[in-house]
């Protein structure tokens, strides 16, 4: 009776080592998911749109059509039609072009890790939009990016409060969560930015998903 007794024991010390052993590795599994997650949740420099690259994207549009638009002003006055309306419009045009390219050179890069977020438009009008954050300058008060199909649908954009994070080198940068459904067809970006300094830029531009 007192050796099956101490079998008894044997087994239950065994069963309880066990089942220690099993909650600790618990812990250590459910701590190394806990880290996956943090870091699909945080932002990257593959997962993140940058808002400065949909300026300078929209910035660089505009050039494009104001310098189509000077040509065809300057071949009118090469044709003889040297009137005044011609004229201020071309003037106008050029001072246009000009202040387009100052705000192209006040665009502040941000970096996450060793290199900086993948443009969203690699292409002339052709976009890809599959990232996870939008993404500004640490500092910076808002970011809004809502995108819609051409009869003015929206299928996404950012959303939620905007969080801070700080940057391996230095300096941080602020964040939203963003999300975009698929649509067939032309749509358009709309972005409305308030920088760290209170002001406020707000554009927009046609682009292709596809």
């Amino acid at each position: 009776m007192k050796t099956r007794l101490g079998m008894v024991y044997v087994v239950l010390a065994m069963l309880i080592s066990c089942t220690d052993e099993l909650k600790e590795n618990d812990g250590a599994l459910f701590a190394v998911s806990s880290e996956i997650e943090l870091q699909k949740e945080k932002p990257t420099a593959e997962n993140s749109l940058y808002e400065g690259d949909l300026y300078r994207f929209y910035l660089n549009g505009e050039i494009e059509t104001t310098d189509l638009e000077i040509a065809a002003l300057q071949k009118l006055l090469d044709s003889g039609k040297d009137d005044a309306d011609t004229k201020e419009k071309l003037q106008k045009a050029f001072a246009y072009r000009a202040g387009l390219k100052v705000e192209l050179g006040k665009i502040q890069d941000v970096f996450i890790g060793v290199k900086p977020p993948r443009p969203p438009c690699p292409k002339p009008r052709r976009c890809d939009f599959d990232f996870d954050f939008g993404i500004a300058p640490g500092g910076s008060e808002n970011l809004d990016i809502v995108i819609r199909d051409s009869k003015g649908t929206a299928y996404g954009g950012t959303t939620g409060g905007l969080g801070e994070i700080l940057q391996p080198k230095g300096g941080s940068i602020v964040f939203k969560s963003f999300n975009l459904k698929k649509f067939k067809g032309n749509g358009t970006v709309a972005v409305k930015y308030t920088d760290s300094a209170g002001k406020t830029r707000e554009y927009e531009f046609n682009y292709n998903p596809e």
